[in-house]
């Protein structure tokens, strides 16, 4: 089995720095677009005389939007080139979020907002492809651990920026901005951003050359283990994200305030675990990293269940043991990241579109299936998140020979 060379496809040679600073932010706008509107859910409820549920299932729709969106982009893109997807989901993106801002009914919105997932997985699964074009192996791995920190600050301030806007607009005027916000990044893509995949390399579009890729990937089972890791550890996350204002507001009784402050440390730990991860690449391959983040994961989320069930130490320990947790799992993610999209440069496109679709698929559906597990504790939430741990490093075993073939 021939090793991929470190360097990648691309004939545009950016720096490292404008790599990061570019394609961060436009990684930013998906975050962005689905947090940044969510203190004006109520008002927007109200507005267009709309149920709770109506209102959340705005967050479902985008996601499932994302997920189903890049299946389709994803060999398109690597018939395109990167370029011009990036520009056509800037322009559909900024558009969509006008005609959301005008939405008249409850139900015109959610099929915008579906329609906006679609356009965002665009640009996930295109920046996703470019980065392999430019490097592979640990360098590919070391750059999607520093685009996370781009992905992980946007959610934690996107609130923030949504409440600054509801002190002078209504939640329409949300979106109006995040339109603004776009076509500034539009302007950062004509003049900081050129193609990655020369024409050469580039596929034919068509629906019996798509499931011909999607099968030769899928055959792969180094890059089918981390499919099931980026579906695993994503899971983990978005059941958190689910269960926490239950479990820190209903059960612990703490103040939106002080809510706030936890979901931002808990964050915030997770963007610095996953930056330790460049520092353990000089030293070690991704594969070992990230069985050993999941490992972690899985003892800290075992450790959560235990001394939930036990009622031991209480809001600190519990917030503590969740952090661990989703830093350990986060620290897995750009790794699992790299190793898959390692041998399939030829078509990253359709390769970067299966890792998206199983992040976003499992966000949609974990989602309102966490509710039917909790109890008066947050032991289930450690049951969740340990068995989604154990099933990522189930499926890593049973791929370990093919993983550690590669030289990363």
């Amino acid at each position: 089995m021939s090793a991929t060379p470190e360097v990648g496809y691309s004939e545009w040679k950016p720096s490292y720095l404008r790599v990061v600073l570019t394609f961060g932010v436009l990684m930013a706008i998906t975050p962005l677009t689905i947090d940044m509107y969510l203190p004006g859910v109520p008002q927007m409820v109200a507005d267009l005389d709309a149920s709770t549920s109506q209102g959340a299932a705005t967050v479902t729709g985008m996601l499932i939007g994302m997920a189903v969106g890049q299946i389709v982009i994803g060999p398109l893109v690597d018939a395109w080139g990167r370029h011009r997807p990036i520009m056509i989901g800037l322009v559909l993106h900024a558009l969509t979020s006008v005609a959301i801002a005008f939405a008249p009914t409850i139900e015109s919105l959610l099929a915008l907002r579906v329609l906006q997932g679609l356009v965002g997985s665009m640009l996930t699964v295109t920046i996703t492809a470019a980065v392999r074009d430019l490097y592979s192996g640990r360098k590919a791995a070391a750059l999607f651990s520093q685009l996370m920190l781009v992905l992980g600050v946007a959610p934690i301030l996107a609130p923030a920026l949504g409440s600054a806007v509801l002190q002078f607009t209504s939640w329409r005027g949300i979106f109006i901005v995040l339109a603004v916000v776009t076509a500034l990044l539009l302007v950062v893509t004509v003049l900081g951003v050129r193609e990655t995949l020369p024409k050469e390399r580039r596929r034919v579009a068509g629906l019996k050359s798509s499931l011909q890729t999607y099968a030769l990937v899928l055959k792969d089972p180094a890059y089918l283990a981390m499919v099931v890791v980026n579906g695993m550890t994503s899971a983990a996350m978005f059941t958190y994200i689910a269960a926490s204002p239950f479990i820190f507001q209903e059960m612990f009784g703490l103040s939106e305030g002080r809510y706030a402050l936890v979901f931002g440390v808990n964050a915030a730990v997770m963007i610095l675990m996953v930056q330790l991860n460049p520092v353990l690449l000089r030293r070690f391959n991704p594969g070992p990293i990230m069985v050993g983040a999941l490992a972690l994961a899985t003892v800290t989320a075992t450790l959560l269940m235990i001394t939930s069930h036990l009622q031991i130490g209480g809001v600190l320990l519990v917030a503590g043991l969740i952090a661990l947790t989703n830093g350990f799992s986060g620290l897995a993610g750009p790794n699992s990241q790299a190793i898959a999209l390692h041998r399939h440069g030829a078509h990253a496109g359709s390769a970067a579109a299966l890792l998206g679709t199983a992040r976003f698929a499992t966000a949609g559906v974990v989602g309102p299936v966490v509710g039917l597990f909790l109890t008066d504790t947050a032991a289930p939430l450690g049951v969740l998140m340990a068995l989604a741990q154990v099933i990522a490093l189930i499926a890593v075993g049973l791929a370990w020979k093919r993983i550690t073939a590669e030289q990363y």
